[in-house]
């Protein structure tokens, strides 16, 4: 679930069993480089309405369970996977990795 102010995330951890919460930390300047469609190229046209980063403000977390920061180069993005999966493994009542 994507939610990018606190009261959503809120609701979620109230009412969602088992929720969790990551919060993958990309400054905005990071995500405009990354942006493959070009997307906030659209939205900063004002050709794409309701973007976040955009005209739609991102209320970064004030709780999460796990941060990632993804500012770095994606050849580091393996590493976040396992960070996630063996977050997960500790959490879960089963076996995630073989």
């Amino acid at each position: 679930i994507l939610s990018v102010c606190e009261k959503s995330r809120n609701w979620n951890r109230d009412n969602i069993p088992n929720y969790f919460e990551i919060f993958i930390d990309v400054p905005i300047e990071i995500l405009k480089v990354r942006d493959e469609r070009n997307l906030y190229k659209l939205a900063l046209a004002g050709d794409l309405d309701d973007f976040v980063g955009v005209d739609i403000c991102f209320e970064p977390p004030q709780t999460y369970d796990l941060k990632l920061n993804n500012s770095a180069d994606l050849a580091y993005l393996d590493q976040q996977v396992d960070c996630v999966m063996d977050k997960l493994s500790d959490l879960l009542p089963f076996q995630i990795r073989s």
